[in-house]
């Protein structure tokens, strides 16, 4: 809005300017009684239009000056649950074969609101993660439990765990276990 009348204010001074300043030069030319060659002209309507540009910031500050401030409306923010882990990956480092890993993730509702967790989920069977309650109130903490089961062949695992909330900025979290299951192999001497 400001911007409108700015460029319906300045065009106006801009058009009064510059007649006053053709209506000396024909008045002088009249006089004198001889046409002003164009180069006279110009050099005529140099200073003029230096000191419309030189003018036109303040005119622009007297305009803005002149508009009523706008008024700012307060922001009001939302109560809003905020998860936060201490950790989202859980290394087991080397497992057996078929060997068993425990390992815990901890957590914190830093919201201002109540933390719902839904049904926590595993991508696979061999991961199972258990919460014991469902809601926590704005700086309660929890843990997920996690019980884990080495595959029964030797390699790299990556398993993801998926815990739905409430929370605006983090509707699904992974959290993830990792290990590298080895072969262990018995020597026994004859």
């Amino acid at each position: 809005m400001t911007l409108i009348t700015i460029s319906l204010f300045v065009p106006i001074k801009l058009v009064n300017m510059i007649s006053i300043v053709s209506s000396s030069c024909q008045s002088r030319s009249l006089i004198s009684g001889s046409d002003l060659s164009i180069k006279r002209k110009r050099l005529l309507l140099t200073p003029a239009l230096i000191s419309l540009i030189l003018s036109l910031p303040i005119a622009c500050r007297q305009q803005n000056a002149e508009l009523p401030a706008q008024e700012k409306k307060p922001t009001v923010v939302e109560p809003t649950p905020r998860i936060s882990f201490e950790k989202t990956i859980h290394n087991f480092g080397e497992l057996g074969i078929k060997e068993k890993g425990q390992c815990e993730f901890k957590f914190k509702n830093t919201g201002t609101a109540l933390l719902r967790i839904g049904e926590i989920t595993a991508s696979c069977g061999c991961t199972v993660p258990t919460l014991s309650k469902k809601e926590y109130q704005p700086g309660e903490e929890g843990i997920i439990e996690v019980k884990y089961k080495g595959k029964s062949k030797p390699g790299p695992v990556a398993e993801r765990i998926f815990v739905p909330t409430n929370d605006p900025a983090n509707r699904k979290i992974t959290l993830m276990v990792t290990a590298k299951v080895v072969q262990q192999v018995e020597v026994t001497p004859d």
